[in-house]
C-alpha cells in the first residue's frame, strides 16, 4: 500500500499536544509541528519549539474559562512534526504545504506549532481560507531579508501577498518595521494595527478592522507579539508589545468568525524560561476552542 503523505512527512514524537491520544482519523483539529528555523536572523532555537510547548499543553489545565470549553471535549490529535529539510526552505514549505492539504481533504482544521514564521506562507495557501489574521511585532514585509534572500521569516507576509488580495489580511501588534516595507504595505492596502494604534484606540481598533471579514479565516500569532515581560524566549524580541491578557482579548474577539487552520510560531526554547512555551499553550488552548465552537 502507497503510504499517505502525512506518513511520509510527519513523524511521531514521544508526547502528544495536550496529552491527546485520538487518531488523526477521528479528529476534527489536528496539530502538526514544525521544527524549523533555517532562515532566523537573531536569536536561533525555534525549532526545539513544538517539542518544548507540548511539554507545556500537557501541564496546562484544560478549561477555558471565557468560551466554557474543555480541551477534553474538542476532537483533537497531533500528527506529529513534520520531517524538515534543514538549509531548504522552499523543499520544506512544500512539504507542509502536501501535509495540510492531506488534512483539509479529510476536513481537518490544521494548526501548525512553529519553528520560524516562514511557515504560514504554506500552512495558509493550503488551507485556502479567505482572510488572514495576523498577531505580531513585525510586519515581516520585507522584500528581502538578509540582502539576497527572498524567502524568510522577515519576507513571507510579502511573498503571500504577491498571490493574495492584502486588503483581506490584519496584521496587529506592529511595532518594529523599517520605513521601506511601512511604505509598501500602505500602497498595497495592508490593513494594520500598531501599539502606538491600539494604546490610543484599544480593542475597537481591531474589532473595526474584522468587522468586514466574510467566509473562513487562518490566525497567526507569533508569540513575539507579546511583551518580552511576558515572553522572553522568543527569535525576535521587541519592548513595548501585549500582555498575554491583552492578546487574548483580540483572540476572544474573533468569536462567530470560520477558523479554517491557525498557527503559534517564534517561540525559542534556547532563551526561555518557561514563560514563553506557557503562554503559547494558553494561545493555542484558546484558539483550539474558538475553532471548535466556529
Amino acid at each position: 500500500m502507497t503510504p499517505s503523505v502525512l506518513e511520509l512527512f510527519t513523524v511521531k514524537p514521544p508526547e502528544s499536544f495536550f496529552e491527546s491520544s485520538r487518531r488523526v482519523e477521528d479528529s476534527k483539529i489536528v496539530v502538526v509541528g514544525f521544527p524549523y528555523d533555517s532562515t532566523s536572523s537573531f536569536r536561533v532555537g525555534s525549532r526545539y519549539a513544538p517539542s518544548a510547548i507540548r511539554r507545556y499543553t500537557c501541564g496546562l489545565e484544560g478549561y477555558c474559562w471565557e468560551l466554557d470549553l474543555e480541551v477534553s471535549e474538542i476532537p483533537i490529535a497531533d500528527a506529529g512534526d513534520l520531517v524538515v529539510v534543514h538549509g531548504d526552505t522552499a523543499k520544506t514549505l512544500k512539504r507542509l504545504g502536501d501535509v495540510v492539504e492531506e488534512l483539509k481533504s479529510m476536513e481537518k482544521v490544521v494548526t501548525t506549532v512553529g519553528g520560524e514564521h516562514t511557515l504560514t506562507l504554506s500552512a495558509f495557501k493550503s488551507c485556502r481560507a479567505d482572510g488572514l489574521v495576523v498577531f505580531d511585532a513585525h510586519m515581516d514585509f520585507r522584500d528581502e531579508y538578509p540582502c539576497g534572500q527572498r524567502l524568510s521569516h522577515a519576507t513571507w507576509l510579502k511573498r503571500l501577498c504577491e498571490s493574495f488580495d492584502p486588503s483581506k489580511v490584519v496584521v496587529v501588534g506592529v511595532r518594529a518595521v523599517c520605513k521601506d516595507e511601512l511604505r509598501e504595505a500602505k500602497r498595497l492596502g495592508l490593513t494594520f494595527i500598531s501599539m502606538k494604534e491600539y494604546r490610543e484606540r484599544g480593542l475597537k481598533a481591531f474589532r473595526d478592522a474584522i468587522s468586514s471579514m466574510k467566509g473562513s479565516i487562518y490566525v497567526s500569532v507569533d508569540v513575539d507579539v507579546l511583551d518580552p515581560a511576558y515572553a522572553p524566549g522568543v527569535s525576535n524580541p521587541e519592548p513595548l508589545g501585549f500582555t498575554l491578557a491583552e492578546l487574548l482579548e483580540h483572540v476572544w474577539a474573533l468569536r462567530g468568525l470560520k477558523i479554517a487552520g491557525f498557527d503559534v510560531v517564534e517561540v525559542c526554547p534556547p532563551y526561555d524560561n518557561g514563560c514563553a512555551c506557557a503562554c503559547a499553550s494558553k494561545i493555542l488552548l484558546d484558539l483550539a476552542c474558538l475553532a471548535w465552537l466556529s
